[in-house]
């Protein structure tokens, strides 16, 4: 049978569970009146310090550059020490504490700790230096507050933190998005220039107006992408390939959707435009909006519809005429 778990907190503040079992011999058991059971081995793991022996210490000697002989770090920024503990940065810029006492906390101290934990697991690798030790420092300065007893003070600090970091790791996913929009949007770009600078020669081919409304349509999706991206949900955890792809293709879509749209004008299917700057101009708003092309390929689907329903009729029709004509 198990006796009761103690639970208790390592140096570095973090809670841990010590059990003892304590295993009845079988003739114990029968003394007891109990049916003997076979032998469980248990193993029981216990969460010591890395230097229990140095324990209590004097944390105030320590200073930036110093070597924590309790944790094994050294300090690279001290953040808050006295006689009984000590809140630093550790050389990878993480955030340690160590105590004397493991009642200094308090059970109130749980749920903050937790998310100390949380926010140091965000990946920062994307992010500079100086931005890194700029969120590290915030964590550090709310787990200061903890040994401090104001809980609210260190809640406010994490907040902060977490707001901090999500608008730069925002940041971060938006600049890639518009990196890879703006490559694709490149082509474009280069596509209208030559056809400006080459259009006396240009102008007579047969597919002249269907590529400048591509490339029109191209830089619509662009200004689309550049005015959507503070709205859209990027996440930096996806990481800088899959942004990179998501705003080319946002591109390359808005060029293929002004492709359909030109050769709907072209076929006289969508509005008749003689002028090459009034198909410039839709095809570009094909490439901004959202909805216009989705919009016209439902037209033309009811359009398909109905067509083939009408026909249907007819043919039904003439067949009945037939019969009463036999």
């Amino acid at each position: 049978m198990n006796s009761p778990s103690s639970e208790s907190q390592d140096s570095n503040g973090h809670a841990q569970q010590e059990s003892s079992i304590a295993v009845l011999h079988p003739k114990q058991s029968q003394s007891l009146g109990m049916e003997p059971e076979p032998s469980i081995q248990t193993e029981v793991k216990v969460k010591v310090p890395k230097n229990p022996d140095l324990y209590p210490y004097v944390f105030s000697n320590l200073h930036e550059g110093s070597h924590d002989p309790t944790l094994d770090k050294t300090v690279k920024w001290l953040v808050n020490s006295d006689d009984d503990f000590i809140v630093y940065i550790d050389e990878d810029l993480y955030v340690e504490w160590t105590m004397n006492d493991n009642a200094m906390l308090g059970a109130e101290a749980g749920p903050l700790l937790n998310r100390v934990g949380q926010l140091e697991a965000i990946d920062t690798s994307y992010l500079s230096t100086i931005r890194i030790e700029s969120f590290k420092r915030m964590i550090a300065e709310s787990v200061a507050r903890l040994f401090e007893k104001n809980y609210q003070a260190a809640k406010d600090a994490l907040d902060l933190a977490e707001a901090w970091i999500n608008a730069r790791n925002i940041e971060v996913a938006r600049r890639w998005y518009l990196v890879g929009s703006g490559a694709a949007a490149l082509v474009a770009v280069v596509l209208v220039i030559a056809f400006g600078f080459r259009y006396e020669e240009l102008h007579t081919l047969p597919y002249f107006n269907l590529a400048s409304g591509v490339a029109f349509g191209g830089l619509g999706a662009w200004l689309s992408v550049i005015q959507r991206s503070r709205s859209a949900g990027l996440d930096v955890a996806a990481g800088p390939l899959l942004h990179y792809l998501e705003g080319a293709f946002r591109v390359m879509a808005g060029s293929l959707g002004a492709l359909l749209v030109a050769m709907a004008i072209r076929a006289g299917l969508f509005i008749q435009a003689d002028r090459l700057s009034v198909t410039l101009v839709i095809c570009m708003i094909a490439g901004v909006s959202e909805r216009l092309v989705p919009s016209f390929i439902e037209q033309m689907e009811s359009r398909t519809s109905q067509t083939s329903a009408d026909g249907q009729q007819a043919t039904s029709t003439s067949g009945n005429a037939s019969i009463h004509q036999n």
